[in-house]
């Protein structure tokens, strides 16, 4: 079997630059899914990885702007909890985001790999269908 070489690191923006270290962690997990690419499971392979794409996408407009942790109560306790929860959920919802956009990316480059198996495009866009479009 053959496939995409070096997917994973296609598909980090900046090269990696300036990303937490689970980015790269998946980057190599999207290149170890490249070598089990075949001209016979590469639109399945896209298809799993735009519906998580589409998933996180709409996780993140669903939560990104109501990610706030606010007071159980009028107690200090919930005061320094809300302060210093919600940056953090704020920043899982941007990572999640950046796992999208990543393999978001990954499926396009699985749709070069499948064009160069010779699938034809009306076969790429009805092996997609149900995927909605980028948010």
């Amino acid at each position: 079997m053959d496939g995409v070489a070096g997917l994973g690191r296609s598909v980090l923006p900046n090269g990696g630059a300036g990303l937490p270290p689970w980015a790269g962690e998946l980057a190599g997990s999207l290149d170890q899914l490249g070598v089990q690419l075949n001209a016979d499971n590469v639109l399945a392979v896209q298809r799993v990885l735009l519906a998580e794409a589409q998933r996180l996408e709409r996780a993140g407009k669903m939560f990104g702007s109501e990610a706030v942790v606010r007071e159980c109560g009028g107690d200090p306790v919930s005061r320094d909890a809300a302060r210093e929860f919600t940056p953090r959920l704020q920043a899982l919802v941007r990572e999640g985001m950046l796992v999208a956009d990543m393999l978001r990316a990954a499926g396009g480059r699985l749709g070069e790999s499948a064009r160069a198996y010779g699938r034809a495009e009306a076969e790429i866009t009805a092996s997609l269908r149900g995927i909605g479009e980028r948010r």
